[in-house]
């Protein structure tokens, strides 16, 4: 069976990231929202109450992070 991880979001009122799970070090919630939003979009469902969520597969998550480059 595949792993799967659940990345929550929060969003504010004006809809900005608040909080979002697996964010790797160097980028706010909204730039790792753009960046699964991008790549993920296929895997995110919206819930009520200013929330999201985004169900990947963790081998695909692990390479999305993999890819991002690191700040000097």
């Amino acid at each position: 069976m595949e792993k799967i991880v659940v990345i929550h979001t929060r969003y504010a009122l004006d809809g900005t990231t608040l909080e979002i799970g697996e964010r790797p070090a160097g980028l706010n919630p909204n730039e790792w929202f753009a960046i699964l939003s991008d790549k993920c979009a296929k895997y995110g469902e919206p819930l009520a109450g200013g929330r999201f969520i985004f169900k990947v597969p963790a081998d695909e998550l692990e390479a999305i992070k993999a890819a991002i480059p690191v700040a000097a």
